[in-house]
């Protein structure tokens, strides 16, 4: 219902009750949902988790991550495509390369983790993250899509360098009861992005 209100906002503005209503029972939906599993001796989705503030952190991030990439591989390929001209086969080809490279980056994340733990890690995936949204914001309408191709695989090194470290971190952060419970959450919070 969040979701629904949310997209509505675009159609008919803030205080239309397509975007009021679904927005006010989405709330009280998670509100009860929230309560509920505070209060069963067996919860579907374990939120007494995040009092433990490395988890809490971890899930933060790993959130605002998603949403990162989400929002950025459903807009770029619609900007190459309805702003810089390109074919719907390149505006779509726009996202290979940073994906195969995120691949890659993966498996090399988790090898620096072992080394350097994952705050330095995630550090350095967030300066990626940041200067890649530096220079996507330089793109315009006269730019190449080769560019736009080339920033998002930073974005890509970026988002490599961070979501593996940041689940680690939280999991490592919990006691071996939880984890499952945890990489629950993960999921779960990773895909509300």
């Amino acid at each position: 219902m969040l979701i629904l209100g949310m997209s509505n906002i675009s159609v008919y503005g803030f205080t239309h009750l397509l975007v009021a209503g679904p927005i006010v029972a989405g709330a009280l939906a998670l509100v009860v949902f929230v309560k509920r599993q505070i209060n069963l001796d067996m919860p579907v989705l374990n939120l007494m988790l995040l009092k433990n503030s490395t988890f809490r952190l971890a899930m933060i991030l790993v959130f605002l991550n998603m949403m990162l990439l989400l929002s950025a591989e459903t807009i770029l390929p619609m900007f190459a495509q309805d702003v810089l001209g390109t074919t719907a086969f390149l505006s779509g080809f726009i996202l290979v390369p940073g994906t195969i490279l995120l691949s890659v980056i993966t498996i090399i994340s988790g090898n620096l983790y072992d080394r350097y733990g994952g705050k330095k890690i995630s550090f350095i995936g967030f300066s990626f993250t940041l200067l890649s949204l530096v220079l996507l914001n330089t793109v315009g309408m006269d730019s190449s899509p080769y560019w736009v191709m080339f920033h998002f695989c930073f974005f890509m090194i970026g988002f490599g360098l961070t979501l593996m470290p940041l689940v680690t971190v939280s999991m490592n952060a919990l006691d071996d009861e939880d984890i499952p419970h945890g990489r629950h959450s993960s999921i779960r919070f990773g895909n509300l992005g």
